[in-house]
């Protein structure tokens, strides 16, 4: 009789493929310890059986020794097994971040097997056209992962357009959205505007499902540039089947946040100060605002929840800020604020 493996954290029968040697579809239902890490420490130390593992269930390489980083046939085995679930981060991805390929031969394979890998390698591969347009012809969201200037490049902004995003979600794609500089490109190529002007509501980017974003201010050939201010608004079915029920009075007030009154609209962001080629560019107050199923201030209009005051560079904070923090009160309070710096928004 073969002798039972029992597990040196539970000390249950361990099924860790890495242990048995054979199928890793016996693992999860006979095991008798729910909260067993065993696996953790059990890692697969054998080539042909790592593939086995990736073969049968693609998240089998999070269990692949790490003397494995950077293996082609691990790496092939892993972009060809089926992802069971495309919501989560896929661990191949990880997996090949982590091996710190150089071989640009074999990057090009890659990135034409699944271009979402992009995000994860070394920022000088993201300046490299050739694989950019590899990249982008595989997942058009992959020019958002591309140096300024790629993004920038009309070639790659119209393939990325035809291509669109190609990542599923429950067998549906993602709705697809250029990156701001891009979005930008475009519409400067298609305007006749030219010279300074002004514009009330103007509907510019915006990168969110389900929201939709203005502009009141100055232009530059038609674009937000100079002096103004942005709102975002999201709206989906349950925000619209409340706003048919809700009385107008509560309405009436909680209108007086926004510059737009939409039915069916609540304001999350707003954004005001200096602006350039269509984005927040100088100094400028980023305020985002709590739902109002959650808050509202005692007079009915939308209630801050953060805001931040400082200097922006191409939309994203860059610097130090003066960033304000709702502490729960009625009333802002010097205590609120705080200073912060920030790189590339974060």
């Amino acid at each position: 009789m073969k002798k039972e493996i029992l597990c040196s954290d539970c000390n249950h029968s361990c099924h860790c493929i890495a242990v048995t040697k054979t199928s890793i579809k016996c693992g999860h239902n006979k095991c008798k310890c729910s909260e067993c890490r065993c696996f953790e420490k059990n890692l697969i130390k054998d080539k042909k059986l790592s593939i086995k593992a990736i073969k049968e269930h693609r998240y089998q390489i999070d269990k692949v020794d790490k003397k494995f980083l950077g293996d082609k046939d691990i790496i092939i085995a892993g972009l060809n097994s089926k992802n069971p679930y495309e919501w989560a981060i896929d661990p191949v991805i990880k997996f090949i971040g982590d091996s710190k390929i150089k071989d640009k031969k074999f990057l090009k394979y890659i990135l034409s097997k699944n271009a979402l890998v992009l995000g994860y390698l070394d920022t000088r591969f993201r300046k490299d056209r050739d694989l950019a347009f590899v990249a982008v012809n595989q997942n058009g969201h992959t020019i958002n992962f591309l140096d300024e200037k790629l993004q920038l490049d009309r070639d790659l902004i119209k393939l990325a357009l035809k291509v669109g995003r190609t990542d599923m979600k429950k067998g549906k794609k993602y709705n697809f959205h250029l990156p701001e500089l891009s979005y930008w490109q475009v519409v400067l190529d298609n305007t006749n505007k030219k010279g300074i002007g002004e514009v009330n509501g103007l509907k510019i980017w915006c990168s969110w499902d389900n929201r939709e974003r203005y502009y009141w201010g100055e232009t530059l050939n038609g674009i937000p540039n100079g002096q103004g201010y942005s709102e975002t608004y999201e709206t989906h079915e349950i925000i619209r089947k409340t706003f048919k029920v809700v009385p107008k009075k509560w309405k009436d007030k909680y209108f007086k946040s926004s510059s737009k009154k939409k039915e069916g609209y609540i304001i999350t962001e707003k954004y005001e100060g200096e602006w350039k080629n269509g984005m927040m560019h100088g100094y400028g107050e980023f305020i985002e605002y709590y739902e109002p199923e959650y808050f509202i201030n005692r007079d009915g209009t939308a209630k801050p929840m953060n805001k931040y005051k400082g200097n922006f560079v191409k939309g994203k904070k860059e610097g130090m800020f003066e960033v304000y923090q709702d502490m729960g009160g009625d009333d802002e309070k010097p205590s609120d604020w705080t200073k912060q710096k920030f790189k590339n928004d974060y």
